[in-house]
């Protein structure tokens, strides 16, 4: 099985402090386990042509491929800084920066088309859970966001209940037992996958993580803030392993 751990930096860090959280992080070297830094659009290039033990991906990616778009960062200036892959379809990108399942199909499809990895992020809001509508949320951003897809060689899938999110409050053992099994389902159902790779999202720390690990077969984590100090996040890494 491949296990995974990713660190999602969001709005954060100087340079000066992401050297620091690298130069930390990046003494840990274990086989099994691939660490991945999703770190703001101007520190990929410096980052991942310093550091060789931890794989940098972005944090977002435009759904088009150049033009007039001010702002937008394109999956070619991407490709030109080194990085390996992106998050797409955050929660805060969905929510906040109201993107939808059709914008996030595009930026998937962009880096398939380019041979760059994703980890799709998925969950549901606390009013959609309480209304019972969990596993219709899910199948429905997996469907669509998908459309088209073929290559899941490239693909990682978080699971991120929107609720969980920064609150300190994960979601129960058994509640993410559920919805592993769901998800895995829609992937053997809907597109013959058997192994998609499925991390957790959602005020993850060390000790949940140890949960992860021991009552579940998912492969890992996607971890906010808990992440950013550099040794809780070793915590966290050596709790897993």
């Amino acid at each position: 099985m491949k296990y995974v751990l990713v660190s999602n930096w969001k709005a954060n860090f100087t340079l000066d402090e992401a050297c620091k959280w690298f130069e930390l992080v990046s003494n840990f070297n274990n086989p099994g386990l691939r660490i991945i830094a999703s770190v703001p659009y101007p520190y990929i290039q410096f980052l991942a042509q310093n550091y060789r033990n931890i794989d940098v991906f972005s944090q977002n990616v435009s759904h088009v491929l150049g033009g007039a778009y001010t702002g937008e960062v394109t999956i070619s200036m991407l490709k030109s800084v080194g990085f390996k892959g992106s998050i797409i379809g955050h929660s805060e990108r969905r929510h906040i920066f109201n993107e939808s399942d059709d914008v996030i199909n595009k930026k998937v499809l962009i880096l398939e088309n380019n041979s760059s990895e994703i980890i799709l992020c998925i969950g549901e809001t606390l009013i959609e859970r309480n209304e019972g509508r969990t596993k219709d949320v899910l199948y429905n951003q997996i469907v669509n966001c998908l459309r088209g897809f073929v290559n899941f060689n490239l693909l990682t899938v978080a699971y991120e209940p929107v609720w969980a999110i920064g609150t300190g409050v994960p979601i129960k053992i058994e509640d993410l037992v559920d919805a592993e099994r769901f998800i895995r389902k829609i992937f053997k159902q809907e597109f013959n996958v058997d192994d998609i790779v499925l991390l957790y999202g959602g005020s993850v720390d060390k000790e949940f993580i140890k949960l992860i690990k021991n009552e579940t077969t998912m492969n890992g984590a996607l971890i906010g803030s808990a992440s950013w100090d550099p040794q809780n996040f070793l915590k966290i890494i050596h709790n897993f392993v």
